[in-house]
């Protein structure tokens, strides 16, 4: 039992990077440093600890779990710091600011047909814009 709760505590550290891979590609919730996910870690390190200074057998094991979990740990925060620097899928605009519509792309219009902004913006002085989301 003492050797399942050690898995445990070494499989959540490597799931806390999963999931902040994964919160940030898929959900766009990006933290540079997450706080959840350093909290995490350090309960797994904790439990890890306390299991090897509790353990009156199975202290090779232990103590091959506790290094792994401290590399698994460190490389997760190096990771973090280093690498995971992902841009923002979304860009909002600001109130006000100059948009440029001329990049040559054609939109289609609710009929399907071909529809050019730039050239619609410079016929009129106000032009309302509506866009649909899809069918759903």
């Amino acid at each position: 039992m003492i050797i399942a709760r050690g898995l445990v505590a070494l499989f959540l550290i490597p799931l806390v990077g999963l999931l902040h891979f994964l919160l940030a590609t898929q959900f766009e919730i990006y933290e540079h440093r997450p706080i959840w996910g350093a909290v995490v870690v350090l309960a797994s390190l904790i439990v890890l600890g306390r299991l090897l200074m509790r353990a009156t057998n199975n202290h090779k094991t232990l103590t091959v779990l506790n290094l792994l979990g401290w590399v698994l740990a460190l490389a997760l925060f190096w990771w973090i710091e280093v690498f995971t620097h992902y841009p923002p899928l979304k860009v909002n605009h600001k109130l006000g600011q100059k948009i440029n519509w001329s990049n040559g792309e054609n939109l289609q219009d609710s009929q399907g047909n071909s529809f050019n902004i730039d050239s619609q913006l410079n016929k009129t002085n106000q032009t309302l814009l509506v866009f649909y989301r899809g069918h759903w």
